[in-house]
């Protein structure tokens, strides 16, 4: 079994950077786009992941599942590129 090579790193490191800033700018896009509109009632969803078993809190029924489909998928992706 070998380790990571160099270029691996760092494009593991530049794809983490890019998945970071693409958060942060759809969460500032996503607070300007709610103030413009006025008073607007929105649903939060908070998904706490306790080790591999996400956690779904607030949110209707529908997004909930949705947003526990999607961690599993992500938690998913993670251990197979852990291999």
């Amino acid at each position: 079994m070998s380790g990571l090579g160099v270029l691996e790193v760092y494009a593991l490191l530049a794809l983490s950077f890019v998945l970071i800033a693409a958060g942060i700018l759809l969460v500032l896009l996503g607070t300007t786009a709610s103030q413009s509109e006025g008073a607007v009632r929105s649903k939060g969803l908070v998904v706490l992941l306790l080790g591999p078993i996400p956690i779904v809190l607030r949110g209707s029924a529908r997004i909930a599942l949705l947003a526990f489909v999607l961690a599993a998928v992500l938690l998913l992706l993670f251990f197979l590129l852990l291999l």
